[in-house]
């Protein structure tokens, strides 16, 4: 979610979308989120989880907390996908075991 909220920040800074577009992409984004996502707390083992994964998986930090939170989950989940529109998470999200899916694919 926070991504989310950098992304559309950025396309207001660069004068892409209007202060009140940003705000109700915002607001559209975080109930949806609320109803169809599963936010988990960070917590110090998702913080080690996401350490190893920077320094095995060479993933950028934001990554490696999302990617963290997601194999925390008992697994096997089928009720579980993890969703991004980066290439390399998703192939290394794959690699450690879960169902992944690329919107741009």
């Amino acid at each position: 979610m926070i991504e989310i909220a950098s992304a559309f920040r950025r396309k207001y800074n660069r004068g892409d979308i209007t202060k009140e577009k940003r705000d109700n992409l915002l607001v559209s984004f975080f109930e949806e989120a609320t109803e169809r996502f599963t936010v988990i707390p960070v917590d110090e083992r998702i913080v080690e989880t996401a350490f190893a994964l920077v320094l095995d998986d060479d993933l950028r930090t934001l990554d490696s907390l999302q990617l963290a939170a997601a194999v925390s989950l008992p697994t096997p989940n089928p009720d579980i996908t993890f969703v991004c529109a980066d290439k390399e998470l998703v192939d290394v999200a794959a690699q450690h075991g879960l169902a992944t899916n690329n919107p741009r694919d």
